[in-house]
């Protein structure tokens, strides 16, 4: 999901109550931590050849939310100002040796407090993260896998309003609303699951024309598409190659797949054996192979069906995350990595 959306859920959940007690540092805690996971993103100024496989890793990991929820909330604890009407109230008029121990325990309460604020936040990052269709990997470092649902792309303006607008009105009116925000929650959830029930309807309809196409179908994935929720692409994973089709899941049109065939040469298979290759074949879900001759180089160019999107109605499509190996006649790597966006 984009860092706006993000940051507007953050301060969303903060709104529904939680910031009752400490207002500012509520909401400043929680937009932090929702925007936090994606500071991997830094990979990008050392490796950026590699950055996308490493994005959404370890910061975006339940195993790591517990520890960053706690540093986040540390930090936020040494370099924030206690709010009188914090959880801990004010300090009660005790002496002595008392009065120490409540000011430890007041302390240590609002410690925990801030780290459960900045783990809501985390939180809420890598659900939204979940619903896309790039990958995360929830369980790392144990397992590498790429985990998605499939249910919304990853810049949706209908899901950016419903969470921003209620801030908007918030702001617009001076005031603050918890039940407004708390049914932008649940509308939220609602929205959701509207989209993950599209994608059901979606996926039957690609099932039943992928048998068609070709009976040995090895997988079969419907992806959220631009700008709608009723908008998909499906793709096909055959022993031959695979297909992919983009169609309204409420369209009586046919569905009609475009091939990509595999490719395999003496160039290809040197070009799967480099290490960069097979880190992009362990990142992408639908990998195509386009191989050409420039004079007396090969280039061999790998491409994720996933993120061949289109804007409907525009014509207008980019090919992102395209990798690029180029040979000479003898097979020696001369170049390997990523082509800038083109379209």
């Amino acid at each position: 999901m984009d860092n706006l959306t993000h940051a507007l859920t953050g301060m969303v959940i903060a709104k529904t109550g939680l910031d009752r007690n400490q207002p500012k540092i509520a909401v400043r805690a929680l937009w932090v931590s929702a925007l936090f996971p994606d500071i991997d993103c830094v990979v990008q100024l050392f490796r950026s050849e590699e950055f996308i496989f490493y994005h959404r890793g370890f910061t975006h990991s339940l195993f790591g939310l517990p520890i960053f929820a706690l540093l986040l909330g540390a930090l936020f604890y040494a370099f924030s100002p206690s709010e009188r009407h914090g959880p801990e109230g004010l300090t009660p008029p005790l002496r002595g040796d008392l009065l120490g121990k409540a000011r430890g325990f007041l302390a240590a309460r609002r410690l925990w407090y801030l780290s459960l604020l900045c783990a809501l936040g985390l939180l809420s990052h890598i659900g939204l993260d979940l619903i896309t269709s790039y990958g995360t990997l929830i369980l790392a470092p144990f397992s590498d896998r790429r985990y998605f649902l499939d249910y919304v792309f990853i810049i949706d303006p209908i899901f950016t309003a419903i969470v921003g607008l209620p801030l908007l009105y918030g702001w617009w009116r001076g005031q603050r609303s918890e039940q407004l925000h708390r049914a932008s929650l649940l509308l939220l959830l609602v929205y959701i699951g509207f989209c993950g029930l599209h994608r059901q309807i979606a996926l039957n309809r690609v099932q039943e024309a992928a048998l068609r196409l070709n009976p040995e179908v090895r997988r079969i994935d419907v992806l959220p598409q631009p700008l709608s929720p009723f908008r998909w692409t499906g793709l096909v994973e055959t022993p031959t190659g695979s297909y992919q089709t983009w169609f309204g899941v409420y369209s009586s049109k046919p569905l009609q797949f475009q091939a990509f065939p595999y490719k395999a040469n003496p160039y290809v298979r040197i070009a799967n054996r480099l290490e960069l290759i097979k880190l992009y074949h362990w990142f992408a879900r639908y990998p195509i192979i386009h191989y050409k001759e420039m004079g007396n180089r090969h280039v061999v160019e790998y491409f994720d069906l996933r993120f061949n999107t289109a804007l409907p109605g525009l014509g207008f499509r980019r090919y992102p995350f395209v990798m690029e190996v180029i040979l000479d006649g003898r097979g020696r790597v001369l170049k390997q990595g990523f082509k800038r966006f083109h379209s």
